[in-house]
């Protein structure tokens, strides 16, 4: 007989809502406290002398990363630099725009909040049953924004 933790009927109860609002605060602390420190190495990196990056300001390894967000993870999401003009991946505050943004940001396509954007549950359904290697062929072209 399958037994339900008493802690978890209020999840039950209330639903959706707060199954976002608890992944909310779980991305938010997975981009600030886990992996900021990693954006922050990248951001001390430096390509190459004779990297064939054309444009100066690109030989910064973070500066390389914003420019090529160009595909959101969430399909009908804008590039980054789109909603982020001038923005840099390698910093939390400006990273979180780009997922939190309650229009456009990535969060509120995946949970369907964003306007004519957002995903459906069936939709939902579809991607999450997606194998790794069709949701990737999205960025098999990645370096199509190359100058």
């Amino acid at each position: 007989m399958l037994t339900t933790d008493p802690r978890y009927n209020g999840i039950a109860q209330d639903g959706f809502e707060l199954i976002k609002y608890g992944n909310r605060l779980l991305l938010q602390r997975e981009q600030r406290d886990v992996i900021q420190e990693t954006y922050s190495q990248i951001s001390l990196w430096s390509l190459p002398p004779g990297a064939p990056i054309v444009v100066p300001w690109l030989q910064q390894a973070d500066a390389l990363l914003s420019f090529l967000a160009v595909k959101n993870p969430m399909r009908r999401g804008p590039a980054f630099q789109e909603l982020v003009p001038n923005g840099n991946l390698a910093f939390y505050a400006d990273r979180w725009i780009w997922i939190d943004d309650g229009a456009a940001g990535m969060l509120s396509i995946w949970t369907g909040d964003a306007g004519g954007i957002g995903y459906t549950a069936q939709e939902r359904l579809n991607l999450v049953n997606e194998t790794m290697r069709d949701a990737a062929l999205d960025y098999a072209n990645f370096p199509e924004r190359l100058p």
